[in-house]
């Protein structure tokens, strides 16, 4: 995979020479059993039931979308939106190779042969989504608020479309927590920090309750997971710890 500031340009994948990098990147981190367990929980925070109309804002390549799919059963109804026209392409493709007809709609996004719900993926803006209020019994958003410069307005809108009394998840990072081992303590927080700085939400995690508490949510539950990888040459590839230290030191 090429060496490019990735994490900080996620809100113009349709720009790059080669959108499927960033599909692979995805991939990469999905594969991570940290990430594997904090998506488990958040699964499970959904309370998904059989019949349920369930978003997935920022589905990037569907994968997420598809495990909703299987929560939901054949009664319910998956959407996944992204502002990517190659992810969501990426998106309907692995929906039709798992059985599930990837529409660009969810009026005529067919019937899973599988016990799945059927799913469909659109190209679409998280601060304005296409749908009316309530539309959704629970929505999700996961690691795409930290990529938009008006977070507030993609939760507001999140929680729009979501019925009264319905779920929302949120699962965002916190980029100024990055802890890495170096025998440079100084240096190494110079260079991490610099890397919150350069994620238009490199704050995000820990603003999600004031963000939700803005606009009317009152339940709200906090979890934390720290994910956590020993090897390094992996932890570059998920995190672009070498990219981030070169642009560190252009900045002195």
């Amino acid at each position: 995979m090429g060496r490019f500031d990735l994490p900080s340009r996620f809100a113009r994948v349709d720009d790059a020479r080669d959108p499927g990098e960033y599909v692979a990147y995805l991939d990469s981190v999905s594969a991570l059993g940290g990430a594997r367990a904090y998506k488990k929980e958040g699964f499970r925070l959904l309370e998904v039931a059989p019949g349920d109309r369930l978003l997935d804002v920022g589905s990037g390549a569907g994968e997420d979308a598809l495990e909703l799919a299987r929560r939901a059963g054949p009664e319910g109804r998956v959407t996944g939106l992204d502002g990517s026209a190659a992810m969501v392409e990426e998106a309907r493709r692995r929906a039709l190779d798992a059985g599930v007809a990837g529409g660009g709609d969810g009026e005529d996004a067919g019937s899973a042969g599988s016990g799945w719900a059927p799913v469909a993926f659109l190209v679409g803006d998280a601060r304005a989504l296409p749908f009316g209020a309530g539309a959704f019994d629970g929505g999700r958003v996961d690691r795409v608020l930290q990529h938009l410069d008006d977070p507030a307005r993609a939760v507001k809108e999140l929680v729009r479309v979501v019925r009264p009394g319905g779920r929302v998840v949120a699962c965002e990072p916190d980029w100024e927590t990055l802890a890495v081992t170096a025998a440079d303590r100084e240096l190494t927080r110079r260079i991490l920090n610099n890397a919150a700085d350069r994620i238009p939400g490199g704050w995000i995690g820990r603003e999600l309750v004031p963000l939700l508490r803005g606009v009317g949510v009152e339940e709200i539950r906090v979890e934390a997971r720290a994910l956590a990888v020993a090897d390094y040459r992996r932890a570059d590839a998920v995190l672009r710890l070498r990219t981030f230290a070169a642009h560190a030191r252009k900045l002195g």
